[in-house]
């Protein structure tokens, strides 16, 4: 195996990876949750929905109103916001 095969830390050192600036943590009806993260300007969800279909969720916006609230919304389960 050459030093190029196999070594995945280049991608994390390339700067394409970031810390998200905001997001939260949403309950689903399934009884369990879904996490939602905010990079930059883009909202991403880990339900179906939004995977499969890049629609925004139920899950982007409540958690999205949140934050601009500063208060929980229905089915929130927690928030945060990191200003810069």
């Amino acid at each position: 195996m050459s030093s190029e095969e196999g070594d995945d830390m280049k991608r994390f050192t390339s700067g394409s990876f970031s810390e998200p600036t905001a997001g939260g943590i949403h309950d689903s009806s399934s009884g369990g949750y879904y996490h939602v993260w905010l990079f930059g300007t883009r909202w991403e969800c880990e339900c179906v929905g939004f995977r499969t279909l890049g629609k925004t969720c139920k899950h982007i916006t409540n958690i999205r109103d949140s934050i601009r609230a500063d208060t929980k919304k229905s089915g929130v389960v927690s928030f945060f916001n990191t200003p810069l």
